[in-house]
């Protein structure tokens, strides 16, 4: 077994460290994260940053270690976990559901007819893409 310790004399240094990580305000691009996740909860990190455009990792674990996100089990993938508001953001916002948010039915809406718009998408680039390789294989 393994056990990582901090020299006594450092321990001031990490504790101010760790307060500055938890009481720092969020920045623009947590909240941007935040928000995606309050609105269209459950969802994949993958989704998130197609969403965004970048990775995210390390904003999703800050957002974890302030206790405003959690992991929540993926009935979708095995190897991907979703990503879902906790119950203490949304005491801090004053709701009980993410269904109370602002305008939360127009933006879940929205996000669900843009994943449906990427479905149909690929699916029919996806037969586009076959049709023409079998009108180079007739000819």
């Amino acid at each position: 077994k393994v056990q990582f310790a901090t020299k006594p004399n450092l321990s001031n240094v990490l504790q101010e460290f760790a307060k500055t990580q938890l009481t720092e305000d969020l920045t623009p691009a947590a909240l941007e994260v935040l928000s995606i996740i309050s609105y269209c909860a459950p969802i994949m990190r993958s989704e998130i940053e197609h969403i965004r455009g970048v990775n995210c990792s390390i904003t999703l674990r800050n957002l974890m270690v302030r206790g405003l996100i959690e992991k929540t089990e993926n009935l979708n993938s095995q190897q991907e976990v979703s990503y879902a508001p906790t119950f203490e953001l949304l005491r801090h916002l004053g709701v009980t559901s993410i269904d109370e948010l602002p305008e939360y039915e127009k933006f879940k809406n929205l996000y669900q007819t843009a994943l449906q718009g990427e479905a149909h998408e690929t699916v029919t680039s996806a037969v586009q893409e076959k049709q023409g390789e079998q009108e180079v294989s007739e000819e």
